[in-house]
């Protein structure tokens, strides 16, 4: 298991700018990869941090496929 990095809550909350609350919220909602318990029967929970960033960038280039080419029309403010 070389390289591989597990985190905590807090740090991939600092990966996403977002609180730690909403890193579970995210969780609940099953919008984020789910986290490996650390040992059977505990609460104690890390994600793998590989799993974190393929979901970062999934996530961001589904949004750039869905964002319409068309929704930005430059507007000429310059009065002739």
């Amino acid at each position: 298991m070389d390289g591989v990095e597990l985190l905590t809550a807090l740090e991939v909350g600092r990966l996403l700018k977002c609180s730690r609350s909403q890193v579970y919220a995210l969780r609940r909602s099953c919008l984020l990869p789910q986290p490996l318990q650390l040992f059977p029967g505990s609460r104690g929970v890390r994600w793998l941090r590989s799993d974190v960033e393929a979901w970062i960038l999934s996530t961001h280039s589904q949004q750039i496929e869905q964002t319409d080419p068309r929704a930005f029309v430059p507007i000429d403010i310059r009065k002739n």
